[in-house]
Parts: C-alpha cells; sequence; structure tokens
C-alpha cells in the first residue's frame, strides 16, 4: 500500500463529517484506478452515487466525476474518461471550487496528451496552471507530469527533466509512490519513443541505447514491485520495441506475439497491422532469404494513416527495410515518397507543440 493511500485511508477513519470523508474516499478511488485495482474504485464510486448522487455537495462530485473518468481512462482507455473530466471541470468552475477546476483540467490534460491532441491539452494545462495552488501537489504532480512527457516526445531532455524533478518533488511531499513510479516509467517510454525515431536516419550511440536500457529496466521493475496492474501490456510493448532497437530480435519477435493479445491500446499507438509489420522487420532482419521465402507479407502503409505521427515515421521506415532486405526495392518509390512527408509532418507536429508548452510556460 502507499503511503498516500495509507494516509488518506486513516485520515477518512478519523473524520465524522460525510462530505469530507467523501471527499476523501473519491480520492482513494481515483489512487486505485491508477493502480489498476479497478474493483475496488467502482465499489466506492457506488457508495460516493449512493450517498451524494442527488447533488448534495458539488465538491464530492467534482470528485467523484474524476475517480470516474480515470476508470474508463486506466481500465479501457476509453473516451469517455475525457467526457466525465470535461464534466467535472464544468461543475467545478460552475461552482467555483478551484482545487477541483486545477485537479480536473490537469488530468483533462493528461488524456489528451495521450491522444495526441496537443491544443487542447495546451487549453487545459492553461486552466489547471492558473488554479492550482502552489501546495495542491495532486495538480502539480500531473501537471508536470504531462509537461515532462511533452518536452521528452520532442527530444528536449533539459527542460523534460526539469520538469520530471518538480512533478517528484510534489509527489514526494504527497507520498504519491504510483505518482513517482509513473513518472519515472514515462521518462523512460518517451526516451524510447525518441530513439526509434532518431534510428530511422542514425546509428544510435550504445552509450544512449545502454542508458535508456537501464532506465526502462528500473521502471518496470519499479511498476512490478508496486504491484501496478493498470496498462501493464505497454510495459511489455515498451520493453520488446527497446529489443527491437537492441537487435536482440527473438526475443522482442516473442514479446511482440503475445503482447498482440492484450488490451487495452488506443487506436493512435496500435494496430494489429504495426504489430505484424514490426514481427516482420524482426523476421527479415534475422533471417532475410527465409523471410523472403514465405511470401506472405505485403505492405500495410495504407492501414497506418491513422497512427501517431511518430509510429507512423517508424512504420514507413521499417516498411522500406523490409522491401529492401527482401530484393523488392521497385516498391520502394511510393513508401519513399510516403516518408518524407511523415518525416515532414513529424518535425511540423513537434515543432508546434513546444511552441504550445512556451505558451503554458510563459502563461
Amino acid at each position: 500500500m502507499s503511503q498516500l493511500l495509507s494516509r488518506l485511508q486513516q485520515e477518512y477513519a478519523a473524520l465524522s463529517d460525510p462530505v469530507a470523508k467523501a471527499e476523501i474516499a473519491a480520492q482513494m478511488a481515483g489512487i486505485f484506478a491508477r493502480h489498476g485495482s479497478f474493483m475496488e474504485a467502482r465499489e466506492v464510486i457506488e457508495h460516493l452515487q449512493q450517498g451524494f448522487g442527488r447533488g448534495q455537495s458539488g465538491q464530492v462530485t467534482v470528485m467523484k466525476m474524476i475517480a470516474e473518468g480515470l476508470v474508463f481512462h486506466y481500465e479501457k482507455l476509453s473516451p469517455d474518461a475525457n467526457t466525465r473530466l470535461l464534466g467535472a471541470l464544468s461543475l467545478a468552475r460552475m461552482t467555483g471550487y478551484q482545487q477541483g477546476i486545477a485537479l480536473a483540467a490537469a488530468w483533462k490534460a493528461h488524456v489528451e496528451f495521450e491522444r495526441s491532441e496537443f491544443e487542447k491539452m495546451a487549453e487545459s494545462l492553461r486552466i489547471a496552471v492558473a488554479h492550482a495552488k502552489q501546495d495542491q501537489h495532486d495538480a502539480w504532480v500531473r501537471i508536470s507530469a504531462v509537461m515532462s512527457n511533452s518536452y521528452l516526445i520532442c527530444g528536449q531532455s533539459d527542460p523534460g527533466h526539469t520538469w520530471f524533478k518538480r512533478g517528484h518533488e510534489h509527489a514526494a511531499k504527497l507520498g504519491d509512490t504510483e505518482s513517482i513510479d509513473a513518472l519515472l516509467y514515462n521518462k523512460a517510454a518517451f526516451s524510447v519513443a525518441c530513439l526509434r525515431v532518431s534510428a530511422c536516419t542514425k546509428v544510435i550511440h550504445p552509450d544512449l541505447m545502454s542508458r535508456v536500457r537501464s532506465e526502462v529496466n528500473s521502471a518496470c521493475n519499479l511498476q512490478k514491485l508496486a504491484g501496478v496492474t493498470a496498462l501493464s501490456a505497454h510495459v511489455e510493448l515498451l520493453n520488446a520495441r527497446l529489443l527491437v532497437l537492441e537487435q536482440n530480435f527473438d526475443r522482442a519477435i516473442a514479446i511482440l506475439q503475445a503482447v498482440r493479445l492484450k488490451e487495452p491500446f488506443a487506436a493512435h499507438n496500435f494496430r494489429q497491422s504495426l504489430i505484424d509489420l514490426e514481427i516482420a522487420y524482426c523476421r527479415v532482419m534475422t533471417d532475410p532469404p527465409s523471410f523472403a521465402a514465405d511470401g506472405d507479407w505485403n505492405s500495410t502503409a495504407d492501414e497506418l494513416s491513422s497512427l501517431d505521427v511518430d509510429d507512423r515515421l517508424v512504420a514507413l521506415w521499417m516498411i522500406l527495410e523490409v522491401l529492401r532486405k527482401t530484393e523488392r526495392a521497385d516498391e520502394c518509390g511510393d513508401i519513399e515518397s510516403k516518408f518524407a512527408r511523415a518525416r515532414q509532418a513529424y518535425e511540423a507536429d513537434r515543432l508546434g507543440l513546444q511552441q504550445l508548452l512556451a505558451s503554458v510556460s510563459a502563461g
């Protein structure tokens, strides 16, 4: 049990005011959701619904809606998460609940980042920053995490690390070990995402690869030690994709084949055809003649258009590598054009994100 959850349970037991107890219960439901304890989270939410379902307390309703949003997000990556968080934000604004505004907007930014809705994310961050007091650590943990993740996917490690440290400090003051673990995991995950893009155009230095592998191993081990089960398939996919970069293709194939049967994954960063491609890339890099002799693979470029721009760029590069290794260079022309356009789109997307982040920081 985390220090934060233990403290909240002690506070809950010591209180007699039903509204104050309900607000703490809603916080605990959110922690259960982030941990992957969805049954426990839903039980708390149902209890809150029974006691406060007729709008007896706007603050309790806001916190309950945030918890509901986190269950939707961490259990199924459902778009209903954003609907609940938007509802929580609207109600908090309507009732003038400043802490609720900051927390709902911060979590809304988190979901929007995950969906690559960066303009909406930036607006949510601006709202959160404007309403979060410096001692509202739960909101600042989430604000800092979103800012850190955003800078890291742009390849800007210095501001990314600055926001990472800020989030870590707020989480430590709360005793929120789940958020500390998540910060470490995300730092590793988005480092891998940048390496995947870089590998399309240059050789990755072994020292950098080794450092990222150490980060990934540490983050994954912390998740296991903490017993976090929410979105566990993402941890496995992260490891598999780093194994591909490390050219440990046999192990990568085994994990990719297992991951493809798991859920939840979001449509913008997962397709069965993308896993097929990653496995095909591993196979062709291991034994090109054997792979070519199978003759059971076709380019999937047209199926990848809905992916995030970085995943699309990496996928097109992998298609080119498979075609070249199997002596199908005559098929590369159209894919090379798509790769060039994807690279331009990626660079424009990241530049736009950096500008949005600057507007949040300036505000």
